[in-house]
């Protein structure tokens, strides 16, 4: 890092240090009054007010050989004139005009360059100085260019703003664990990492877990809990790249909302790059496993099933109809003893066999109502079938018998299913077909009630299920991520479009059109689901 230190402005010719107004005399006696001498109560002319600078980058994502502008202003309304001015740190080779400086990176500078800008204000005694840092992120140029190299790894943080993930396996990665390190914040980790998942294990981008072995990943960037474990969810089927972050972020917002302990799933946009080459843009989120739930405040030893199939449904019967040897059927068991599944098969048959007076007087004793709920309408809303009963985590406490619920798996939500085809908005399904609670809730009165009463409150201006405050979250979501996803889109289109599962619609879009689509649908949703719980509901 070079240093450049110039001043400008007024200070250029006064020393921050003198010059302040000299002191002023008592004033002496009148000859006509006689009067004894009185000090002067006048005030000292006052300082000038500070100076918080305010830095402006231009372009706000430049690239590598791009050309960068810094320009710094004091905050509105300040007398500037009063203030010295230094830039006292850039890139080498920097040029200092008036109140910018500019730059042109180099091809093998992509990380973080600092520009400082130091205000001083004029006058007498100590008086603070003002400082402000800009951290400029150089991206990397690509493959091809003349001159460039790869970013550093311990340099480059941070890519259109968002946190960067390096990770080397040792040989290529598929479905079971492999060695490798992975690099983040500039720290380096010793990992095992595989691919993720069922119909996306197949992808050309798929999802991976990575196993933290050394050391927990420092969860601070990506606003979690440290991490032993870190489940990476591809965009590759959502080229608006927000859909599964929007879920779970209004699921966490439910539980904030109601005032209670929920195991809400944090997640956070990262982009990857593996073996050194780009892959694009990640949702990054929690694994959900014993320590998922500890952090929580949850039991490590508690009972955690996945729901794999539609066959877990809460009933005697499956998916198609035919009675179930296995109550159990449809689930996986993640933690506990791999033995015992009585609990879950105890929950199943009082589903499927209560009367509805029974289940009404003793859900709460089996799982929060309120929770389950919430579940309910999170998929309604969502348009989520895939999550409705399947793509679900059940967590119990054989110690404190009570099923938690945790959502999992949502690129069928928003609009689209888990082919990507298109969803109308216009469907409000009760998801009885697939839940057997989801059908007690819609058949039971005072249930049902309840239900609604809880969607009343959701939907309430400010609360989660307010239609401008879900938009809002999207726009952020967005904002958030649009540089990087025009990145990854041009990197994933064409095999996006020509992949085997939906090679054959017609109805692709770009990103900036499934964004469009996607702000359409979220729009359009609140009031078609208000119209159809009055009229139907």
């Amino acid at each position: 890092m070079g240093r450049l230190l110039l001043l400008g402005g007024f200070a250029a010719c006064r020393p921050a240090s003198v010059g302040g107004p000299e002191p002023r005399e008592p004033s002496p006696p009148t000859s006509d009054t006689g009067s004894t001498p009185t000090e002067d109560t006048a005030l000292p002319e006052e300082p000038p007010a500070p100076c918080v600078p305010a830095l402006t980058l231009e372009p706000l994502f430049p690239l590598e050989g791009q050309e960068v502008r810094v320009t710094w202003a004091c905050t509105t309304g300040v007398d500037e004139a009063g203030f010295a001015w230094a830039v006292a740190e850039a890139p080498p080779d920097a040029l200092v005009s008036g109140r910018t400086v500019s730059f042109v990176p180099a091809l093998d500078a992509a990380g973080e360059l600092d520009v400082e800008v130091v205000v001083q204000p004029i006058g007498d005694g100590p008086r603070p100085v003002e400082r402000a840092r800009v951290g400029v992120l150089i991206t990397d140029a690509g493959p091809g260019v003349e001159g460039n190299t790869l970013p550093d790894r311990l340099r480059y943080t941070r890519e259109f703003g968002l946190p960067v993930l390096f990770c080397d396996p040792d040989v290529p990665v598929g479905q079971e664990y492999v060695p490798g390190t992975c690099t983040f914040e500039g720290e380096e980790y010793v990992i095992a990492m595989k691919v993720r998942g069922a119909a996306s294990a197949s992808y050309p981008k798929p999802s991976y877990l990575v196993d933290f072995q050394d050391r927990a990943l420092d969860g601070d960037p990506l606003g979690m809990f440290d991490k032993r474990k870190l489940v990476l969810i591809t965009t590759f089927d959502d080229n608006s790249y927000v859909r599964q972050k929007l879920v779970y972020d209004l699921w966490r917002d439910l539980a904030t909302a109601r005032g209670v302990p929920r195991a809400t799933i944090d997640t956070s946009f990262v982009v990857v790059y593996l073996g050194g080459s780009y892959v694009g843009l990640y949702t990054a989120a929690d694994h959900v496993d014993d320590e998922f739930f500890e952090e929580r405040g949850f039991a490590r030893e508690g009972n955690v099933y996945k729901a794999v199939s539609h066959d877990a449904n809460f009933r005697r019967t499956l998916a198609n109809g035919a009675d179930k040897t296995d109550l159990g059927a449809g689930y996986e068991k993640k933690e506990g003893d791999a033995a015992d599944w009585s609990d879950l098969d105890a929950l199943v048959a009082f589903t499927a066999d209560a009367d509805p007076t029974t289940f009404a007087a003793e859900a709460e004793t089996w799982f929060p109502v309120d929770e389950f709920m919430d579940w309910y309408l999170l998929v309604a809303y969502t348009s989520a079938a895939d999550s409705a009963g399947k793509n679900a985590y059940l967590y119990n406490d054989p110690a404190a018998p009570g099923f938690r619920y945790v959502p999992w798996d949502f690129n069928h939500a928003w609009g689209q299913d888990w082919t990507t085809a298109r969803v109308s908005v216009e469907q409000v399904p009760t998801y009885t077909w697939n839940n057997g609670i989801f059908e007690r809730f819609h058949t039971d009165p005072a249930l049902s009630a309840t239900l609604w009463g809880a969607w009343d409150a959701a939907v309430a201006p400010g609360q989660p299920f307010d239609p401008v405050v879900v938009r809002s979250l999207l726009d952020a979501h967005v904002a958030a991520t649009e540089p990087s996803a025009r990145r990854d889109w041009a990197q994933w289109e064409a095999a996006y479009r020509s992949y085997g599962l939906w090679s054959g619609r017609s109805d692709f879009t770009s990103y900036d059109e499934e964004v469009a689509y996607l702000r359409g649908w979220v729009d359009a949703r609140g009031p078609v689901f208000q119209a159809t719980r009055a009229t139907h509901y």
